[in-house]
């Protein structure tokens, strides 16, 4: 049972889910969390800002309002008496009493516009006031019962917003500052209270500084105090009210400012000092992020749109990808049922696609010659076997007439002729008898010596070869005839054009890890500006070193290029020549070089 093979477009179609759909999604949603929660933090911080501005202004003017309650103390009669001076007189009748305070009070009224209606209540319970409320006569026992509802233990309060109604028909709201006022005759009585001062200030004051505080997504802007009363809020209806709501939430709020959230809504809160108020802002949660529903929209209209992008990207490439995959596959199944002559046409791609269509084509052109050489092959193999058994017999036929004519030159005692001949045949012998391309050097002397046997027949004895090799690198490989053109090369160009005698000498030792073959010869040298071309030509890719003659030099060439190609550019020939004195040739290869 064959295995249901799995397409690579199914592969492709969950990778594009997997990789492309998948990772969108998710991106896009982390995106949209991520964005919610910072606009979420971006509002809240411009609420606590707005309240912490808010509250900034209350308190200043709250501290505003205590400092002008000290001026009580500094206020005096046209006679020079201070409050304390005019209360602790007790020869002063109560009407004096009461013109004298009245005018400390009238002076307090004039020295601020925010200041409604200035009280002092005595010890005795009796009230003293100056008013802005034109022909507003004060209910002194109603005033007195309002009072009465407050703490005065404290040496400054703040009382709540109320209506100044112990004032007949006045539909006036304000907010009540209290100061103790004390007896400063002296520090024995500072500590003595003399009565209370009250300041009513109209809280049109308060809203009109607060006028610049933006509602915005808030949907509550409040000043309450401790006992969860309205001080001022964005909505009249509420002000001087005990809010029942914030009853609960007051406890909550222990630190001097925060934000918490209760249920679906926010609350921002900053406490005032010394007045006991605290400024408190709330919203929905679902005011907070109502800006969030447009951008949501955007999103999910972008993620859509985005999503159907890719989709359409998808299905393009998965259509011209699938259409010449096909080809592929047809073309393939056709080339192994043996249609070697079988082409796939994927028009002018030059993707990858289009390099596996021209490489299959070409593989099917080349299979299909190569083919037909094999059997063109199998056809000339058994002449090609025919001829290499003729080739067999040359050398067998050379070397059998070579030894015909030496054992004639003996038998006609001419033994130099047949010691040339013999000279001659081992050269042969070595030149076509030994297989590999490396040599001992032993070999490749033996060699050079039976060459010079010749030369010195040649040159009647004009020219000598000496031999100093260290026994212990006789048998290290060299390059089969990588010696003989250096030599033939003295013997040319040093010796033969030299008058008298010359001598070339070869000498090898062992240097570290490399083999050192010196040829020298005392011929007639090369000048400086043939020995440089001769060097420059040795590194160039032409065959062969030109000189003055033409194209010579071919023999030291292929050494140099056989020993470059053999063991690396770290070896090579080194040529050193004087004119008139000789020239002098180094050869360097590894001592470990084996036959390749």
């Amino acid at each position: 049972m064959t295995q249901k093979r799995k397409s690579i477009f199914f592969n492709l179609t969950i990778s594009f889910i997997v990789l492309g759909a998948a990772p969108l999604l998710i991106a896009g949603s982390l995106l949209f969390i991520q964005f919610r929660n910072n606009m979420e933090r971006v509002v809240l911080d411009d609420m606590t800002r707005m309240v912490r501005y808010s509250g900034n202004n209350v308190q200043e003017m709250v501290d505003e309002c205590s400092e002008l309650t000290k001026r009580i103390y500094d206020i005096s009669t046209d006679d020079g008496l201070l409050l304390y001076q005019v209360l602790n007189n007790r020869s002063l009748r109560q009407e004096v009493r009461e013109m004298k305070v009245m005018v400390i009070l009238n002076e307090m009224l004039d020295g601020d516009t925010r200041i409604r209606t200035a009280y002092f209540e005595d010890n005795q319970g009796r009230v003293y006031y100056a008013t802005k409320n034109t022909q507003k006569v004060l209910d002194k026992k109603a005033f007195l019962k309002f009072i009465a509802q407050e703490d005065d233990t404290a040496n400054f309060s703040v009382l709540y917003t109320h209506v100044d109604s112990y004032f007949p028909d006045s539909r006036n709201q304000v907010v009540t500052f209290r100061r103790s006022y004390q007896d400063i005759t002296s520090f024995k009585t500072i500590k003595n209270s003399l009565g209370n001062l009250y300041l009513d200030m109209d809280i049109s004051k308060l809203s009109s500084m607060l006028s610049d505080v933006s509602m915005d997504i808030n949907e509550s802007f409040r000043i309450v105090d401790e006992r969860g009363r309205c001080i001022y809020s964005m909505e009249p209806s509420e002000t001087g009210s005990v809010l029942e709501e914030m009853l609960p939430l007051y406890p909550v709020m222990s630190e001097n400012e925060g934000m918490m959230l209760k249920g679906n809504r926010y609350l921002v809160y900053d406490r005032l000092e010394n007045c006991g108020w605290t400024v408190v802002a709330q919203a929905g949660r679902d005011r907070v992020l109502q800006n969030l529903e447009s951008t949501k929209q955007y999103i999910l209209a972008f993620l859509g749109g985005t999503f159907f992008l890719l989709l359409c990207l998808y299905f393009y490439f998965l259509k011209e990808i699938r259409k010449p995959v096909k080809l592929l596959e047809r073309g393939m199944a056709e080339i192994q049922k043996g249609n070697l002559e079988t082409r796939i046409d994927v028009g002018g791609r030059e993707d990858e696609i289009g390099v596996l269509a021209s490489g299959l084509n070409s593989m099917a052109k080349d299979l299909n010659e190569y083919i037909k050489k094999v059997y063109v092959a199998e056809i000339g193999q058994r002449e090609a076997e025919l001829n290499a058994l003729k080739s067999q017999i040359k050398p067998h036929y050379l070397y059998n007439t070579l030894e015909v004519i030496r054992m004639t030159a003996l038998e006609q005692e001419d033994r130099e002729t047949a010691r040339m001949v013999e000279s001659l045949s081992r050269q042969l012998k070595y030149l076509m008898g030994h297989s590999g391309d490396m040599v001992p050097l032993r070999m490749e002397i033996e060699n050079i010596r039976e060459y010079f046997y010749i030369m010195r027949i040649r040159y009647e004895n004009r020219i000598q070869l000496e031999v100093s090799v260290d026994e212990e690198v006789m048998e290290t490989p060299i390059i089969k005839l990588s010696l003989q053109p250096i030599v033939e090369n003295a013997v040319k160009h040093g010796l033969r054009p030299k008058k008298g005698k010359g001598t070339v000498r070869i000498e090898a030792h062992k240097r570290r890890d490399c083999l050192e073959v010196t040829v020298m010869d005392d011929g007639v040298g090369m000048n400086e500006e043939i020995l440089k071309a001769l060097q420059e030509e040795l590194m160039q890719e032409e065959v062969g070193v030109k000189t003055r003659e033409g194209l010579n030099h071919v023999g030291i060439k292929n050494v140099y290029d056989r020993i470059q190609k053999n063991f690396g550019p770290e070896y090579g020939l080194e040529i050193i020549s004087t004119e008139g004195t000789g020239t002098i040739v180094v050869y360097t290869l590894p001592v470990n070089a084996e036959e390749s």
